[in-house]
């Protein structure tokens, strides 16, 4: 990037073949200037555990009623 910032402000008020001139320069430099190939990884990524503690749900299974109603019968101990 800063080969660029340099390039562009250096050609403020340059013609058409100064510019050209200077594109194909700074491509050239650029070029030459590329980063070696990265080495192959040594350790297989590992996917982390969930942190989620709930089961899963079936898409097949039907849902759980979420109204739930109690009845209590009430009755006299034998004696």
């Amino acid at each position: 990037m800063q080969l660029a910032r340099l390039a562009v402000a250096a050609q403020a008020a340059a013609d058409v073949t100064t510019l050209d001139t200077a594109r194909r320069e700074v491509t050239t430099e650029l070029l030459a200037a590329l980063l070696p190939p990265r080495r192959n990884r040594q350790c297989q990524r590992i996917k982390k555990p969930s942190k989620n503690t709930f089961e899963v749900r079936k898409r097949d299974q039907p849902r759980t009623p979420s109204n739930v109603r109690y009845t209590l019968k009430v009755t006299k101990h034998p004696t």
